[in-house]
């Protein structure tokens, strides 16, 4: 299940693009400060009395398919070319995450993609 849809928080600093619910796990994709993409999950257990736990998410590992990076991939990308991003910028916490970012972003059209370690900047190029 993905509800999608743009919000922002009070502080108009971080907008919401959409959840995606795997089982248990909801991942939070989210656009901060206007250019950094961040994703991640929130969970709960019988014993959290109906608290949130939000921690930061590797999105690929043995407990995840491919399949959700795929959707959450899909959710940036139609994110990306609906607002007509000039900018942004994804980092990767390790080199595994860092080679499946840069598999995504290649098939970028009209964006330069630029690599310092694991992060990534990204332009919109001039059409013509």
């Amino acid at each position: 299940m993905t509800s999608t849809g743009a919000t922002s928080s009070p502080d108009k600093q971080t907008i919401e693009i959409a959840r995606l619910k795997n089982g248990r796990i909801t991942y939070v994709i989210l656009l901060q400060h206007g250019y950094s993409f961040v994703v991640y999950a929130e969970t709960s257990d019988g014993f959290s009395w109906g608290h949130t736990e939000k921690a930061i998410h590797r999105l690929y590992n043995r407990t995840t398919s491919i399949r959700i990076v795929r959707k959450v991939w899909k959710i940036v990308k139609t994110y990306i070319y609906t607002n007509r991003l000039s900018f942004f910028e994804i980092s990767a916490g390790d080199e595994s995450r860092a080679k499946l970012y840069e598999r995504f972003l290649s098939g970028l059209n009209r964006y330069r993609v630029i690599r310092t370690g694991n992060s990534f900047y990204v332009m919109r190029c001039q059409a013509g």
